[in-house]
């Protein structure tokens, strides 16, 4: 089954960061494909600095299974995040649509 995730809890919410990450891999594990993580609101903030751990993590997760890593611009740009990072894509809403086409469940993650 095809899923992707929506994440709209900032970087510094580590058990947050801990259960979204823990669900994921458990996707994965369990014979599933996780197509793409959309970062949202205060998720978009993974793109800061000062978030390198919690960026660290999801690349780790990104690079075993090729999920990709969208951050929405829109949101970004309000958090003054102009470029995204290394192995991230920003991505407008129309990539969350399509997500929601294209997959069978897309799982929102406060």
């Amino acid at each position: 089954m095809k899923f992707a995730l929506v994440v709209l809890h900032s970087p510094d919410k580590t058990e947050s960061q801990r259960r979204t990450l823990g669900f994921g891999r458990a996707l994965i594990t369990n014979g599933h494909e996780l197509t793409r993580v959309f970062f949202y609101g205060d998720g978009t903030r993974i793109g800061e600095p000062g978030a390198s751990e919690a960026r660290d993590l999801w690349l780790g997760l990104s690079d075993t299974s090729a999920t990709e890593l969208a951050i929405c611009s829109a949101s970004a740009e309000r958090n003054g995040i102009i470029k995204a990072p290394n192995s991230f894509v920003l991505a407008g809403l129309g990539a969350l649509m399509e997500s929601g086409f294209d997959c069978e469940r897309v799982v929102t993650c406060v």
